[in-house]
């Protein structure tokens, strides 16, 4: 059974992995991608390389500009961006003017959601008061083959304060989890961005956000997960996001389960 971070598991039985969320961004949410099938028609593009323009109610404060943007497009290659929608999947650095568009990369790398071979490809996102949950399970690398057991990962979007699995969360808050990681090498660009002047890489990567796969580039195992926290105390003043790995400080009764799991990503673009 997969663990993802925010995670909780029913006491005395036992559920099935998309029950496991606690923020119900399974059971709760919209299911776009149902083993290996777009359940829910995309805005553009295909499950290789598209999106999902989707409606966020109320919106969220990128970046605390004072202002609550109410769409967000949910990428297939590991974006979820804001304003210009995107189908790239070619990731580059943060610093680098490549996209016109204000983006949250959890893992924005070449990913096709569409490999016939098991275990098959999940996605979902669960809007609700407090925050936005993306998440993807078994994406697995452009052209790669069943040897490889694809990725899971999770961006979640804090719209107001709200306590997730113990943890207390502001509102502009971005959290990164991830589980199972492919075995198929690659890389991926994880980080926040407004600009290419204005962005934050997740702790751990070089070249500016980018990740590849080496030892001093694992992202957060176990019950650990990436935060970034903007430094200002009010939105609309001039700031930055700033990263740092947390703990999620579990219920005992949740404290064996070992939520996430190691990264190692390196980066791959299409022939």
């Amino acid at each position: 059974m997969k663990r993802y971070l925010f995670a909780a598991l029913a006491l005395a039985s036992v559920v099935p992995a998309n029950a496991t969320f606690v923020d119900s961004g399974f059971a709760g949410g919209v299911q776009l991608v149902t083993n290996g099938v777009a359940t829910v028609s995309l805005t553009a593009g295909t499950m290789d390389d598209g999106y999902w323009t989707r409606p966020l109610s109320p919106g969220f404060d990128f970046y605390c500009r004072g202002t609550a943007l109410t769409t967000v497009h949910v990428s297939t290659n590991g974006l979820m961006s804001f304003g210009v929608a995107t189908t790239d999947f070619s990731n580059t650095a943060l610093n680098v003017a490549d996209i016109s568009t204000r983006y949250v990369a959890p893992m924005w790398d070449d990913w096709d959601l569409r490999p016939a071979t098991s275990p098959l490809s999940l996605a979902y996102i669960n809007d609700t008061a407090t925050h936005v949950s993306f998440t993807v399970q078994n994406s697995r690398r452009f052209a790669a083959g069943a040897s490889d057991t694809g990725q899971d990962y999770q961006g979640l979007l804090i719209k107001s304060n709200v306590t997730i699995s113990g943890f207390n969360f502001l509102a502009g808050d971005i959290a990164f989890s991830y589980e199972n990681i492919g075995t198929v090498a690659t890389n991926s660009t994880i980080g926040v961005k407004y600009d290419a002047v204005n962005f934050t890489q997740a702790p751990g990567g070089s070249g500016f956000g980018v990740f590849d796969q080496t030892a001093a580039n694992l992202l957060p195992v176990d019950n650990r997960f990436i935060l970034f926290r903007w430094n200002q105390g009010n939105p609309g003043q001039t700031g930055q996001y700033n990263a740092s790995i947390q703990i999620i400080p579990e219920p005992a009764s949740l404290a064996a389960l070992g939520l996430g799991a190691a990264l190692l990503l390196r980066r791959r673009r299409k022939a």
